[in-house]
């Protein structure tokens, strides 16, 4: 029977393929979940702690076969891999590339299409101006209480939910983002325009007739999109001022 690698070795070999996939950095569900698709039986609570002992700014964890040169926190539940981590001596040498790995700033939301009987809530979050200084998750970037309100709002009320980024166009909450400094305001009317058209991809495949649709979103994000929307026969809705405690988009 073979033996099974031990957690750090799989971790690192799942870092490396995420890295060289382009999805750096990433968070630490993204690497549970690559670990956890090659061995289902591998817990969080058996990989979180790992994860931590092969941090370098990271202090504890659990000690492994390879130290703490491996991952580096890049922000709160987000790592990337250090280019050249430590290997101890007689350890198998488990890199998949000797390259630097290419930086991807986000993940673009996939456009699998949605099935024509999913009726389920749709909730889009604007981005705001404030965010943090470091890559995020894209729902723990935007830091004002706006956003912290329309967020919990979108996770209580809705099945799905994306976030609307003037940078980015739509955005999975859980895909990292570097900070950005920019705003539809700022975007002439054509620019505007394709920016919605540029969303309208993304979106197009989660549109079915029938489906709420909530915009938690101030005017220049909704001008173009709320018809497109509607165009696919679903209800659109831009409830800011009836929401007890949101009121109207704010940086």
């Amino acid at each position: 029977m073979t033996k099974e690698p031990p957690n750090w070795v799989v971790l690192k070999e799942c870092a490396e393929e995420l890295t060289h996939r382009g999805l750096t950095p990433f968070t630490r569900q993204q690497l549970i979940t690559a670990v956890q698709s090659r061995f289902p039986d591998r817990s969080e609570s058996s990989l979180n702690p790992m994860i931590q002992g092969m941090t370098i700014n990271l202090k504890g964890g659990a000690p492994g076969g390879i130290g703490k040169e491996v991952f580096r926190s890049v922000g709160r539940g987000v790592f990337e891999l250090r280019p050249q981590s430590a290997r101890p001596h007689g350890a198998p040498d488990v890199s998949t590339t000797a390259r630097e790995p290419a930086r991807k700033q986000y993940s673009v939301v996939p456009s699998a299409p949605t099935p024509t009987n999913d009726l389920r809530p749709l909730i889009l979050v604007s981005c705001v101006k404030s965010k943090r200084n470091q890559p995020a998750i894209a729902e723990d970037l935007y830091t004002s209480a706006w956003f912290v309100k329309a967020k919990r709002f979108a996770k209580a009320h809705g099945e799905q939910w994306f976030i609307l980024s003037a940078k980015y166009g739509l955005v999975e909450p859980e895909c990292v983002l570097e900070p950005y400094e920019l705003t539809l305001n700022e975007l002439r009317i054509a620019e505007r325009r394709e920016w919605a058209e540029r969303v309208m991809q993304a979106l197009r495949p989660r549109l079915v007739p029938g489906r709420h649709v909530i915009l938690l979103a101030g005017s220049r994000y909704r001008e173009f999109l709320m018809q497109h929307i509607e165009q696919h026969g679903c209800h659109v809705e831009a409830p800011l001022a009836s929401i007890a405690g949101l009121g109207p988009q704010q940086n």
